[in-house]
């Protein structure tokens, strides 16, 4: 790897990373309602400064697996934002207690078809690019299938966090 791949990899990660805490900011100010119990624990301040200390270090491994990291960092930090602004306008606390209210009044299969929709797009999509172009793993193709992986991982992701707001719903009416 040569000093133009590490350079690559940097601003690829430092992108990434970046949306992804502009984002979180953005959304939970506070923390109040992130999902991360690390950064909560850990503040903005030591948040920024490991994700500072990071990219160089991750900026050296395989470039598959920074594009990946990078490209998955920046599908969260669009999560992030498609919830943020209606965050932002009612304040973190507000909000959690709307969610839980929506949890608890509505039956399990009320947003399925939204939820299965946004989840497989993101699937279709990663799996899609992944063995298309992942069969030619020669030059540039390959990083290209990297991305598709990133994205089938976010649509795992997404339904995984979903499917867990869902079940919560049992435990706040066990409550």
């Amino acid at each position: 790897m040569d000093i133009m791949d590490i350079i690559f990899n940097m601003i690829v990660l430092a992108i990434g990373r970046s949306l992804d805490l502009l984002s979180t900011w953005y959304g939970s100010p506070n923390f109040d309602i992130e999902v991360n119990s690390w950064m909560k624990r850990a503040g903005w301040k030591n948040v920024i400064l490991i994700n500072i200390c990071l990219i160089p270090i991750l900026a050296i491994v395989p470039q598959k697996r920074t594009i990946f990291f990078g490209v998955l960092s920046g599908l969260m930090a669009l999560r992030n934002f498609q919830i943020g602004t209606m965050i932002r306008a009612m304040g973190e606390k507000a909000y959690l207690e709307t969610y839980r209210q929506f949890i608890k009044r509505t039956p399990w299969y009320f947003p399925l078809i939204p939820i299965v929709c946004e989840v497989s797009i993101y699937i279709v999509l990663g799996i899609t690019i992944s063995i298309s172009i992942g069969k030619n793993p020669q030059g540039n193709l390959e990083y290209v299938s990297t991305i598709g992986t990133a994205f089938l991982c976010f649509g795992l992701m997404i339904a995984c966090i979903i499917i867990a707001q869902r079940l919560e719903k049992i435990y706040i009416r066990g409550n």
